[in-house]
């Protein structure tokens, strides 16, 4: 069924069924108009309509969730967590729950930078594709310009929680500020602490704990020295490595700058 808006005439669904039917030259299909009460009621069904059961056809996209979810949340001013994984439910239901968690955190922890909305909980939480868009949207410090975006500099976004997925990348980035002679400069997010963990632990085993076992794996664990490990460009002394602010409190708009290691 296509359906269309009463009083605008203006097609609500059906836009992967236009391309179909030039194709195979159908002349038409079976429509019904609806009125809608508010805005907010026709996205939802604009959104939900577009998702059918044992049917071949293709739902609503994680995408196309997210944006109906950041034009509801608007239109309401609802700019709470509770709102938005409620609504995310609600629309993304065809959706796997990883992918309406994925959606839910990256709204939420837009809405928290953009001072949509308080932060809520003690932390806010990311994903791999947070960071990057936190840096060229959000985040106001030197560093962005300076390192980010400038292309003379290698530099690279982790979130700590897939970091053995991200192990090519570092390596990759490594072996290219290896041939430029230059350093690799990262940016830093961690998984939300847990129990007794804190914010600060959990970014100290940024180093202690992940770097050093992957660095102990690339020396083959032998009886090396700091000299050695000063040879990977993320130890360059010029190195400037930095975390996303992620505490309640800490300044939404400004990296957090940790030190080189002592050896460099």
């Amino acid at each position: 069924m296509i359906y269309w808006e009463a009083g605008t005439e203006n097609k609500i669904n059906a836009f992967h069924r236009e391309t179909v039917s030039a194709d195979l030259d159908i002349s038409g299909w079976m429509g019904q108009s609806v009125r809608f009460d508010d805005e907010v009621a026709r996205i939802r069904f604009a959104c939900k309509s577009n998702n059918r059961k044992d049917l071949v056809h293709n739902n609503s996209s994680p995408e196309d969730v997210e944006t109906s979810v950041r034009e509801v949340t608007s239109i309401l001013g609802t700019y709470t967590a509770d709102a938005v994984k409620a609504e995310v439910n609600d629309l993304g239901a065809h959706l796997s729950p990883t992918t309406r968690d994925k959606i839910a955190k990256t709204i939420i922890t837009d809405y928290t930078y953009d001072d949509k909305m308080e932060q809520e909980d003690r932390y806010t939480p990311h994903n791999g594709c947070s960071v990057p868009n936190l840096l060229e949207t959000k985040i106001d410090d030197p560093w962005v310009e300076e390192y980010w975006k400038n292309d003379e500099e290698e530099t690279l976004a982790v979130h700590m929680v897939n970091f053995e997925a991200r192990i090519g990348s570092i390596l990759s980035s490594a072996k290219d500020a290896i041939r430029k002679d230059s350093p690799l400069s990262f940016v830093f997010s961690v998984g939300v602490p847990k129990g007794k963990e804190s914010l600060q632990s959990k970014r100290q085993k940024v180093w202690t704990t992940f770097f050093a076992g992957l660095e102990e794996r690339l020396l083959v664990v032998g009886d090396h020295t700091d000299r050695w490990r000063g040879q990977f460009p993320w130890n360059h002394p010029d190195a400037e490595h930095r975390f996303v602010p992620q505490a309640k409190g800490e300044d939404k708009t400004t990296l957090i700058k940790i030190p080189n290691r002592e050896f460099n």
